[in-house]
């Protein structure tokens, strides 16, 4: 909708999932609230849509350039997932490797999977006060997923946006299947009941460490006990609240390995290439109460809210570099 010269309105410049080395403008509608840094939306691109992560936005009174400008299609969230730790942390990753925006962006959240997300009408009065449209879309009591929700509205504007509006008034349940444990071990290995002099050292200098950056590698040879260092560390950091991610290669992901940290830890989540998708979905909707996170390489991008510490078992392993797929060829950077 055009505006008038009395009228301003905002233009957001969006990190468009594809390979651009530029950020894209849009204009942003009244009835999205207040755009955010790190907020994902949805916003055409040629005769398609694409994902898309707000960077910046500004206010403008040019006619001319509202009607130029698309609109953006969609708000996916109402608070944005990464926080600005998490962002700053992207930006020098992004400046790290002379990785597009949006190509950074894709990478990161791969993890989403947000039209696989269910919820259920809980409150179809409610529902049917604050969103009659959306309402209709729930004929049954059977959880809907977001992609049936948004084909059902047809073309209703900022469907996903109405959805997530809902869902936090209370209106809308998420609905996920409950937690999957592994089968239970035979195997578990006994904890030590002392720690040696330098294991006992290195626990506490990674603990004095917890309030800043700092990485340790721990050089032993096998059975020296360094798992049972990070683990000391890890336990003692779940015991203030805060969250672990321990990366492992992908053949390390083991029953033995679950075992040894279920036998630790009671809420423990697990990521890894081989999970379907709603499974995915599952994880994503349980972070918050994870206090240890245990997967592959890409759980890297997940955005744990109390992360305290990041622990690389094998770290010298392939399965953690990547050499393709992220930085631009040698040609993009001659052009830069």
């Amino acid at each position: 909708m055009p505006c008038t010269p009395e009228q301003s309105f905002l233009i957001v410049h969006i990190a468009v999932c594809s390979p651009l080395r530029f950020l894209l403008s849009y204009r942003w509608a009244d009835d999205l609230g207040a755009p955010q840094q790190g907020l994902r939306v949805r916003v055409p691109l040629g005769a398609s849509h694409r994902l898309g992560v707000v960077q910046s936005w500004e206010a403008s009174k040019d006619v001319k350039v509202s009607q130029a400008l698309k609109e953006v299609a969609d708000r996916l969230e109402l608070e944005p997932v990464y926080d600005g730790d998490y962002q700053r942390w992207l930006a020098r990753f992004g400046r790290y490797y002379l990785t597009a925006p949006g190509q950074l962006w894709s990478l990161a959240l791969a993890w989403a999977h947000d039209d696989k997300r269910r919820f259920r009408c809980v409150d179809q009065p409610s529902l049917h006060q604050l969103d009659a449209e959306l309402a209709a879309v729930f004929r049954t009591r059977a959880a809907l997923s977001c992609q049936t929700m948004v084909v059902r509205m047809g073309e209703a504007k900022h469907p996903m946006y109405r959805i997530m509006q809902a869902w936090h008034g209370g209106a809308l349940q998420e609905v996920y299947r409950p937690h999957q444990k592994p089968e239970s071990s035979a195997l578990h290995e006994a904890k030590p009941k002392q720690l040696r002099p330098a294991q006992r050292h290195a626990v506490a200098k990674i603990l004095f460490a917890r309030r800043r950056f700092q990485s340790f590698l721990l050089f032993g040879v096998t059975g020296s006990g360094k798992t049972e260092v990070y683990l000391r560390a890890a336990e003692a950091l779940v015991r203030q609240h805060r969250q672990i991610l321990i990366l492992l290669p992908e053949i390390a992901l083991t029953p033995m390995w679950l075992a040894r940290l279920r036998s630790r830890f009671s809420a423990l989540l697990t990521w890894h290439s081989a999970m379907k998708t709603s499974e995915r979905v599952q994880v994503r909707a349980r972070l918050h109460e994870a206090d240890v996170l245990i997967g592959t390489r890409s759980a890297l991008f997940l955005p744990l809210p109390r992360l305290g510490m990041i622990v690389i078992d094998e770290e010298h392993d392939g399965a953690f570099k990547q050499h393709d797929g992220v930085a631009y060829s040698a040609r993009d950077m001659a052009q830069l």
